[in-house]
């Protein structure tokens, strides 16, 4: 997570049909780059969080110029320009670098660019929506929420950026911002004179310069302060829902109430073989292959052998066990075809829009699931609280208003102006 001392952020957004579980998986909702940090990040993170205040800095007037709505809730113009500049470096290692250079063909690619952004900016509020209706109504205004996400923001500045200098500040230019300090985070981080929980000291001066190396690094991603803490925001109430809908039942909870899901027509095991696209010729190029691999399985060949001789494009592959799985999970091409099959039956050829399938369906082994029913468990409740979620963001459109409407999203950028103005104190130069 960490590149020369920077913190870093790693892609969720870039394949539509991606969640947590598999690229191959169902999901409408994009999560942004966040979500495989948080992940990564805490693990051991909140065991350990001092309850440090890490106040909110100042956005800049364009950040906050609001451009839509999504059913209640404003969207402002920092999240939506990241998220296109995000999409578009995306689609550019897709279709070609230098794509929206060109004005011809920057509108062959405008009408998926705009569907892209224009769904992914609703996932964030379609879990506050859900939030609501399930009585956890304004969750980003929960003191509890804000907790975390200041707790988890304090050690995360602790683990990343604790050896900082005075000397880093000055050598990567972010003392020359011409902004103001922010929302009191200044003034906060004079008072944090505690020490962190992990033993690592940041107060005062390190910890103003952790400030400003933090808020650097993340413009230079195409974020800001206000986004990073909007996604993790998201995130520590979409666990409060999730906890909520557990315990008044409405995802199964006990044993029990999983093993009868998997034992129905509803959960089924497969496995396959992948072939990698990622471009039109591609996909012609490799159309042969993906047809010779399914006429070989059906004609006697296994799964194993081509996973031997390197056909299969798979790399979360971890064994050849095969995927059980919830319909409603996988994307719609893939699934339509896995339960339409018959027990070691071998599909046609499926093409969905990462590259090609041939699906064998599998008899379920009861000695496994159980030996992997909490693994399941996680993966069926997640999938319910998916299905709810899809549900939701359905009823959602973000709609822009006469500002918006203005923004092109092929050439939108974020604001890279820095706002947490730090220059060594006369009297300390070393941050210590």
């Amino acid at each position: 997570m960490k590149k020369d001392g920077a913190f870093t952020m790693t892609n969720n957004i870039k394949n539509k049909k991606t969640t947590k579980m598999s690229y191959k998986r169902k999901g409408k909702g994009n999560r942004l780059l966040i979500m495989t940090l948080i992940v990564a990040l805490l693990a051991g993170v909140l065991t350990s969080c001092s309850m440090m205040k890490t106040n909110p800095m100042t956005s800049t007037d364009l950040d906050k110029t609001i451009v839509g709505t999504v059913g209640d809730y404003e969207v402002r113009y920092d999240e939506l320009s990241y998220i296109a500049y995000e999409f578009r470096d995306s689609m550019e290692k897709k279709y070609g670098e230098g794509i929206w250079n060109d004005h011809e063909s920057a509108e062959k690619y405008r009408a998926e660019l705009e569907e892209n952004v224009f769904e992914a900016i609703k996932s964030n509020y379609a879990v506050l929506a859900l939030c609501a209706q399930n009585g956890y109504k304004d969750a980003l205004k929960k003191y509890e929420i804000k907790k975390d996400v200041d707790s988890y923001i304090y050690s995360m500045l602790e683990r990343t950026y604790a050896g900082i200098s005075s000397n880093n500040q000055n050598n990567n230019g972010a003392n020359d911002s011409t902004g103001a300090a922010g929302d009191g985070a200044e003034t906060s981080a004079d008072n944090n004179d505690a020490e962190a929980e992990t033993g690592v000291e940041l107060k005062g001066e390190k910890l103003r310069m952790a400030y400003a190396q933090y808020e650097k690094d993340l413009r230079e991603q195409g974020m800001n302060d206000y986004v990073f803490r909007l996604y993790m925001g998201v995130y520590f109430a979409e666990q409060k829902l999730l906890s909520m809908l557990e315990e008044d039942g409405r995802l199964p909870y006990s044993d029990d109430d999983v093993w009868e899901i998997m034992q129905s027509e509803d959960f089924i095991h497969t496995d396959h073989i992948y072939i990698k696209c990622s471009s039109a010729e591609e996909f012609e190029e490799k159309r042969a292959i993906a047809e010779e691999v399914r006429d070989g399985l059906r004609s006697g060949k296994t799964i194993a052998y081509y996973i031997k001789n390197g056909t299969d494009s798979d790399f979360l592959r971890k064994s050849t066990a095969g995927y059980y799985f919830l319909k409603g999970e996988m994307v719609d091409e893939y699934e339509e075809a896995a339960f339409a099959l018959n027990i070691d039956e071998v599909s046609d050829v499926v093409r969905t829009d990462s590259g090609y399938y041939i699906i064998k369906r599998l008899a379920k082994d009861d000695t496994f699931m159980n030996v992997h029913l909490s693994e399941y468990t996680e993966q069926i409740r997640y999938s319910r609280y998916k299905a709810m979620l899809n549900e939701c963001e359905e009823t959602l459109t973000f709609v822009p208003n006469e500002y918006g409407k203005t923004l092109d999203m092929t050439k939108i950028m974020p604001d890279k102006t820095l706002t947490y103005a730090y220059a060594p104190s006369s009297d300390n130069k070393s941050g210590k």
